[in-house]
């Protein structure tokens, strides 16, 4: 059911909703806000981690969303599921 995710049509955050930014996804607006890292998903690397590790530098803080491969982890804040177009 597409209500529960989102399907990017590129790997490139600056074109992945049919060719423009995502506007309302928490991802062009606050891109490396306060120097936190960010990445979007791949085709082997599907899942999005948000809120980063807890002393792990620019790998944490709020604004913090990589892309990863779904694993568990005790010390994410939130993960959501974004996956990309094949």
């Amino acid at each position: 059911d597409d209500k529960y995710y989102d399907l990017y049509t590129s790997h490139d955050i600056m074109t992945a909703c049919d060719g423009s930014p995502c506007k309302g996804h928490a991802m062009n607006e606050v891109m490396r806000w306060y120097g936190d890292l960010s990445g979007m998903v791949t085709l082997t690397q599907p899942w999005l981690g948000r809120g980063g590790w807890p002393n792990d530098g620019s790998s944490s803080g709020v604004f913090y969303y990589n892309f990863s491969g779904g694993n568990g982890s005790y010390n994410r804040s939130f993960r959501i599921v974004l996956t990309p177009q094949n």
